[in-house]
């Protein structure tokens, strides 16, 4: 004589486990949500952050990420990758720095060089 054992049945998911992940497969969704978080934040501890000179301010600090950004994306879709691109950026900006009483020209000519000799 044998006993059956009945299946167990599978228990119902929770109101966040769906919502979890109905937002798991929209992830630009997600980074829209942190975006509007990160710009509150920031629009109640400094009120001037919509201000031209706000605006300013932010694309002076994002620039020179966003074209780090784009080389090392344009690097790794060529199948490679190069993990000293924030240490060139920095040794290139220490020396133009050091030098930028010499003059702003001498600077930016001695960055440049550093940045391509190391970076080839």
């Amino acid at each position: 004589m044998s006993t059956r054992i009945a299946p167990a049945e599978a228990a119902p998911e929770s109101r966040l486990t769906t919502s979890l992940r109905w937002l798991a497969g929209r992830p630009a969704l997600v980074l829209i949500g942190v975006l509007v978080v990160l710009v509150l934040i920031t629009t109640a501890i400094e009120p001037n952050y919509f201000s031209l000179t706000g605006f300013r301010g932010s694309v002076v600090f994002a620039v020179p990420v966003g074209i780090l950004a784009a080389g090392q994306t344009i690097l790794m879709l060529t199948a490679g990758i190069d993990l000293s691109v924030a240490m060139i950026a920095t040794g290139a900006a220490y020396l133009g720095a050091n030098q930028a009483p010499s003059g702003a020209v001498w600077a930016i000519f001695l960055g440049l060089l550093v940045g391509g000799l190391a970076g080839s």
